[in-house]
């Protein structure tokens, strides 16, 4: 391979943060493997310089809304009119609206590329027209229909379009379509529906991937852990089975995600770390509560011990095969972090074997191990935050940390001290925290550095 061009170390090719360090851990290891010397390694990273994200999420953030309020005046337009026009009128208006914003769309995002983002909003506007014409057109004909399957034929029709051009704001309204397509289903036929499964994993996920989208696949997880919450209350109707699964669910997604890194998809990893670590920190934070497990965790799960032992296998399979894999990661930091995971997945499991109403009475055991794995998991939260840098987890850690200890401060101290002196040591103990988590912080700063340079 020879040297690069001259012009090619000039950083004239814009990419966002996450690629950019994806691009250097890559460059590296071949200058490492011997397939490009220093001095090419040098000139790729030289070739690209991050672009900054906020003003291009700005800017598409404003055309999406203009998108969204033309289409909510043309509509209401119709809607006035509805009566006066005749059917052949209300056909070609309909037709006309998706045709021209798809039109204009693909114009401007994909032929000229002189306007990419407002086109890719005048694309996201004819995927709203679409699906009002399914309304419409139903109305028109007086059809009498299902109403989720509706929602089923919108997504339907917009998800070939999303991935020909590939549009990601599309797949964005994919997403979400599919998770309101779940819940219509559930809620008026009241029993599990499968073939949200089929749908998400056999398309939504995959779309996400192909228009690399890591907003739509966070929506498409979110949508599953809403599906299994609403699938763990229709075969039990018990809230303890549906906390259990949320449970189980929000660690197996880590689990996944941390295997998603050591693939050569790891540039969309984070997403569905991100949304199972919100759901275990909320669902965990809510059952350290000894009242919770009490009062609402004791109804009696009315599924039998053998449904919840497939509950237990079908969420904590993928998490454990995933864990596996991730953990023959050469990276030090990342085992750590799989270890910590795979550990939470493992009081997890436990917390289920003693689950009300199943094994007998064990609130204050539940209450325990509830309260020891938020604390385990904060502290992988802002571990694992630290060695990505992520401000995220970081965040998430700091949050879930904080708000334990002050719960548990007012469940031990509300009713035993006057109301000045409770608030003075409440803020000497956050205080004493923070100051503690900022030493923790540089001490595992300095631990990771020290790795590094011995690995290096």
């Amino acid at each position: 391979m020879g040297d690069l061009p001259d012009n090619s170390v000039k950083a004239q090719f814009p990419l966002d943060p996450r690629s950019i360090a994806w691009l250097s851990r890559e460059v590296e290891v071949w200058r490492a493997e011997g397939l490009i010397t220093a001095e090419q390694a040098r000139q790729l990273a030289a070739r690209y310089r991050p672009e900054k994200p906020g003003r291009r999420r700005f800017v598409a953030a404003i055309a999406i809304f203009g998108a969204i309020l033309v289409g909510c005046g043309v509509l209401l337009f119709i809607a006035s009119n509805w009566q006066s026009m005749p059917r052949v009128v209300k056909l070609i208006f309909i037709a006309a609206s998706i045709i021209l914003s798809y039109g204009a769309g693909y114009g401007l995002r994909y032929e000229k590329r002189s306007q990419p983002t407002v086109g890719e909003a005048l694309l996201f506007l004819g995927a709203i027209f679409f699906g009002a014409g399914i309304w419409l057109v139903a109305q028109i004909f007086n059809l009498q229909a299902h109403y989720p399957d509706g929602i089923l034929y919108w997504l339907a029709g917009i998800l070939p379009v999303a991935a020909i051009l590939p549009s990601v704001s599309m797949a964005v309204l994919a997403a979400v379509l599919g998770c309101v397509w779940t819940v219509s289903q559930v809620m008026e036929v009241d029993a599990v529906h499968f073939g949200y499964l089929v749908v998400c994993f056999g398309l939504l996920v995959p779309l996400s991937f192909h228009v690399r989208s890591r907003a739509a696949l966070f929506l498409n997880a979110a949508g599953f852990f809403i599906w299994l919450g609403m699938t763990g209350l229709v075969i039990s109707n018990s809230v303890a089975f549906v906390f259990t699964a949320l449970l189980l669910g929000g660690l197996t997604a880590v689990s996944i995600d941390l295997w998603l890194k050591t693939t050569d998809r790891a540039q969309m990893s984070g997403p569905v770390a991100a949304a199972g670590a919100l759901l275990a920190a909320g669902v965990l934070f809510t059952l350290s509560f000894g009242d919770v497990i009490e009062d609402v965790m004791t109804d009696s799960a009315k599924g039998s011990a053998v449904s919840c032992l497939l509950l237990i296998l079908s969420c904590l399979l993928p998490g454990l095969l995933a864990l596996f894999q991730a953990r023959r990661s050469s990276v030090f930091s990342m085992r750590r972090v799989v270890e910590g995971v795979g550990i939470l997945l493992f009081l997890a499991a436990l917390w289920v074997f003693f689950l009300p109403g199943i094994w007998g009475d064990s609130d204050g055991f539940q209450a325990l191990l509830a309260n020891l794995m938020l604390v385990g998991g904060s502290l992988l939260m802002l571990y694992s935050g630290l060695i990505q840098e992520s401000r995220f987890f970081h965040g998430l850690g700091t949050l879930s940390f904080g708000a334990l200890i002050m719960a548990r401060y007012f469940d031990a101290f509300w009713e035993l001290m006057p109301r000045s002196i409770f608030f003075v040591l409440g803020g000497i103990l956050l205080l004493g925290g923070g100051y503690w988590l900022e030493n923790r912080r540089k001490h595992l700063e300095s631990s990771i550095l020290a790795a590094d340079g011995g690995t290096g």
